[in-house]
């Protein structure tokens, strides 16, 4: 690797703790990233890729990409199916979920609060 840039391929990119759920890959950690988060999961038919949440407590605005597969999100009570190349943006205050419904569904997250600076969450 080169200084300032790195190249790793989805698969090969780790949780940060052994203790994650199986499938998580902890992207910001691996690479160093300190302005945004971003980490991704890829999970099978029927099993959940983001919980039901919302980031009012930590004003993150976040950004749902499906890299592979297909997903259900419910964003506000309303059901959005989002397959390969969807991307789904989120307000900080509106719940939202989303299950994978083809194996694999891998899924990009990206987030920050758009008024100050990101902070980690501290399982990060």
């Amino acid at each position: 690797m080169s200084k300032g840039w790195k190249v790793a391929h989805i698969n090969n990119v780790p949780p940060m703790e052994d203790s994650f759920t199986k499938g998580w890959h902890s992207i910001h950690w691996h690479f160093g990233i300190q302005g945004f988060g971003v980490n991704a999961i890829t999970r099978s038919k029927g099993q959940w890729l983001t919980k039901m949440h919302d980031e009012s407590d930590t004003g993150q605005q976040e950004l749902f990409i499906i890299m592979e597969g297909k997903a259900q999100f419910i964003v506000a009570g309303q059901k959005v199916i989002a397959p390969e190349g969807t991307i789904i943006s989120v307000e900080p205050g509106v719940m939202r979920a989303a299950d994978a419904l083809k194996t694999p569904t891998t899924m990009l997250i990206i987030g920050a609060p758009p008024d100050k600076k990101y902070r980690p969450p501290s399982w990060a």
